[in-house]
C-alpha cells in the first residue's frame, strides 16, 4: 500500500531508561489535572501503568493510534474549511477544463463511472421525492465560474454546497467509491500551493470562532427544491486530547494519526493546532502522491477496515505493542478492536450514544474499553452525556 507519511521526529532516549522521568510526570499530571472532572482518570491510570510495565523491557516500541476527526479536535475541520472556501470563492482554478475535472469528474476512469452521481434528490412533497438530473448541477457551476453570477438563479456557493452533499450521499451508498468520495471536498484546493493552502485554512478558522450552530441552504433546480445542511461550526482541538499526546509522547509512547481525512488537511491541521508527540501521520492519499489522481478518484482511503489493514501491515512485528487507540466513529471500530485484541486500552468518543451493537458489547463488559462523552461544541470531556443519552460505562472486570 502507498500512504504517504508524516515523520514528525522520533523522541529521543532519556535519562529513564527512553525517556526523562520527570516530564512525563509533569504531563501524565497536567492531562490527569485536565480531566479530573470526567471520571476517567481510573482509566487511564490503567493505561499509564501498563505502558510502564512496558516501558520496562526497553525491546520494545509502544505505539497509540488515533483518529484526527471528532477525536483529537472536533469533527468540523475539513467542513469548517470547505464552507468558508465555498462561501468566499478562494479558488485556484486556471481554466473551464479545471473545473470540468473539479465538478464534473471528468478524469474519473471508465471503471468507476458507477461512482458518478447521474441523478440528485429533491426535498420531499407530498411524500414523494422528486428527483433531477445531476448534470444540471454541475452544468450550473460551470456556467456561474464563466459568467461570475447567475441572473435570478443559485448562488456559486450553494450549488457547490448542493453538488457536495448529492456526490457524498451517491457514493457513500456505491460500492468502490470510497476513495472518490473521500476527495469531494480536498479537489476544491486544485492548483493551490501549500502556502495558500495554509493561509485558506488559518482564515477559515478564524472566521469560523464562535459559530457552533448549523444552517441550510436551498436552491431549485428545474423547479426542484433541494436543502443542503451546512455546519457552520469551528474545528477546535481537544485540549484533554492536546495534553493526553503530550503525555504520551513523553513517556516514549510513538503516537500515530491515523484517519479518513485527506493527507492535505491533517498535515495543516497539525500545524495550526500546535500539537505535540506525534510521530507519524497517516491520512487517505493519492496513488504515488499524484494530485491528478485525487480528481481521478485514485488512491486509498484510510477508513473502517483499511485502518485495520495499514495497521497490520506496518506494525505486526512481536516487538511493537499497541497500548492504546482512540477513535469516535464507525469508521474507527476495525482499528479499536485490533488494538484491544493486541491487549492494548481504547476509548469511543462521541457526543451521542454507541449504536453499534457489537462495540456497544465490548465497552460493557471489557475493562480496556472506554466510552468517553464529549461536548462537541465546546470542544470538552464530560462525564455524562445529557438525559437520554449513552451511560458512562466501564466494566469493572
Amino acid at each position: 500500500m502507498n500512504i504517504k507519511h508524516l515523520i514528525f521526529g522520533l523522541l529521543p532516549l532519556q535519562s529513564y531508561g527512553r525517556y526523562d522521568k520527570a516530564e512525563a510526570d509533569r504531563t501524565k499530571e497536567a492531562f490527569f489535572d485536565e480531566i479530573k472532572d470526567t471520571g476517567s482518570k481510573p482509566f487511564f491510570d490503567k493505561v499509564f501503568s501498563y505502558i510502564d510495565q512496558l516501558n520496562e523491557n526497553n525491546d520494545f516500541v509502544l505505539r497509540a493510534l488515533l483518529d484526527f476527526d471528532g477525536t483529537i479536535a472536533t469533527n468540523a475541520f475539513l467542513t469548517t474549511v470547505f464552507e468558508y472556501q465555498v462561501e468566499n470563492h478562494r479558488f485556484a482554478f486556471k481554466s473551464k477544463d479545471d473545473i470540468d475535472k473539479v465538478f464534473g469528474f471528468s478524469l474519473v476512469d471508465k471503471k468507476k463511472l458507477s461512482c458518478v452521481p447521474t441523478t440528485f434528490k429533491g426535498d420531499m412533497e407530498n411524500n414523494v421525492q422528486p428527483t433531477g438530473d445531476f448534470s444540471k448541477i454541475v452544468d450550473l457551476i460551470k456556467k456561474s465560474f464563466a459568467t461570475g453570477s447567475l441572473k435570478d438563479g443559485p448562488t456559486t456557493a450553494n450549488l457547490i454546497y448542493t453538488w457536495n452533499k448529492q456526490a457524498y450521499v451517491h457514493m457513500k451508498a456505491t460500492k468502490g467509491c470510497e476513495y472518490l468520495h473521500h476527495t469531494l471536498q480536498v479537489r476544491l484546493l486544485h492548483n493551490m500551493g501549500e502556502k495558500a493552502r495554509e493561509t485558506l485554512m488559518r482564515d477559515a478558522l478564524a472566521a469560523a470562532k464562535g459559530k457552533v450552530d448549523p444552517k441550510f441552504v436551498d436552491v431549485k433546480i428545474d423547479g426542484i427544491k433541494v436543502t443542503t445542511k451546512l455546519y457552520n461550526n469551528n474545528a477546535i482541538p481537544f485540549t484533554e486530547q492536546v495534553k493526553l499526546l503530550a503525555a504520551l509522547g513523553a513517556r516514549g509512547v510513538k503516537t500515530c494519526i491515523i484517519s479518513a481525512t485527506h493527507y492535505a488537511y491533517l498535515k495543516v491541521a497539525i500545524k495550526i493546532f500546535e500539537l505535540t508527540g506525534i510521530s507519524e501521520v497517516y491520512g487517505s492519499t493519492p496513488k504515488d502522491g499524484e494530485e491528478e489522481n485525487i480528481l481521478r478518484g485514485d488512491g486509498v482511503a484510510i477508513a473502517g477496515e483499511g485502518k485495520a489493514t495499514l495497521i497490520k501491515e506496518k506494525w505486526n512485528e512481536p516487538s511493537t505493542k499497541l497500548v492504546f487507540s482512540a477513535g469516535d466513529s464507525s469508521n474507527d471500530y476495525p482499528m479499536l478492536r485490533h488494538v484491544l485484541e493486541k491487549g492494548g486500552y481504547i476509548v469511543v468518543q462521541s457526543d451521542h450514544a454507541v449504536e453499534d451493537a457489537t462495540m456497544k458489547q465490548v465497552l460493557e463488559r471489557n475493562n480496556k474499553a472506554r466510552f468517553q462523552p464529549v461536548n462537541e461544541k465546546q470542544a470538552k470531556w464530560i462525564s455524562n452525556l445529557p438525559k437520554g443519552g449513552n451511560e458512562n460505562k466501564e466494566a469493572s472486570s
